[in-house]
């Protein structure tokens, strides 16, 4: 047996997110502004587009810079983007637009999903970690999802779209996701982290916003979109457990953990 606390777990977690920006790879710019971050896997698939792309594109030292008139870079980019998925670059093609934006948060664009693992560029997720009854719900991930398949998430998440607000994308994702309607809960104040690391289609450079989610004990959540395999309800001590055995995915362990670090230390 093993004395765990939320706080231990949590800074060992951050410990491990903790990833050095990689040496070799290249910085990707967009018109002076840092955007995100190539890794050298990519470099082939940047030389290889067609001329009229690679164009605008300069390659110095470790950069790789886009010039375009900001009302062309929506086309530009999806053209890149179409070039590279049908190249093998992006293991699918999403159909979702994202804001693409730079370090300092000005939006300057919007992109394929796809692209933003590929690109290393900045993505907001937004978790709802849920609660009933005093109980945590957790939703396990389908076995044919492409990252962390099969392990346990937050009872919501996903990825905000372009011109979303948190909250909007928050309450879309609820609805798909569990089948909840906004008058079925109640949002509590967000908690924010930055992390950053590699993944098999890219480099992640993520935003997590965490909202607690109160539900109402009439409330029954259900999947909706099939990415969820079941939803379970919880007690603390199982929710840990869950985390220090690696069942839960990275992301969603910090989410829970930064809403758990009141509690006392438990025997898993």
């Amino acid at each position: 047996m093993t004395t765990v606390s939320a706080g231990q777990l949590q800074h060992q977690l951050l410990r491990q997110v903790a990833t050095v920006r990689p040496a070799e790879a290249s910085t990707f710019r967009i018109n002076g502004k840092d955007i995100g971050l190539v890794l050298p896997n990519a470099l082939p698939f940047f030389l290889s587009l067609p001329e009229e792309l690679r164009s605008a594109l300069s390659f110095s030292g470790q950069s790789i810079e886009l010039t375009c008139p900001a009302p062309e870079l929506d086309e530009r980019l999806d053209a890149m983007g179409r070039h590279w998925y049908r190249a093998g670059a992006l293991s699918r093609w999403c159909d979702e637009l994202l804001d693409v934006v730079t370090h300092d948060g000005r939006i300057v664009a919007k992109a394929e999903r796809a692209m933003f693992r590929f690109l290393g560029m900045t993505t907001t997720c937004v978790h709802g970690v849920g609660f009933q009854n005093g109980k945590w719900l957790m939703s396990l991930r389908s076995r044919t999802k492409l990252i962390q398949p099969g392990k346990w998430d937050t009872l919501v998440g996903g990825l905000v779209g372009a011109g979303e607000s948190h909250r909007q994308a928050l309450q879309r994702e609820t609805l798909e996701e569990a089948g909840l309607p906004p008058t079925s809960y109640r949002i509590g104040q967000p908690s924010v982290g930055l992390y950053e690391r590699p993944l098999p289609d890219g480099w992640l450079r993520e935003y997590s916003v965490t909202y607690p989610m109160y539900l109402l004990d009439s409330a029954s959540p259900r999947n909706m979109d099939g990415e969820v395999e079941r939803i379970e309800s919880v007690d603390g001590v199982t929710l840990l457990s869950r985390i220090a055995d690696n069942q839960v995915t990275v992301e969603a362990s910090l989410s829970f953990l930064s809403l758990m670090l009141d509690q006392e230390p438990f025997s898993v």
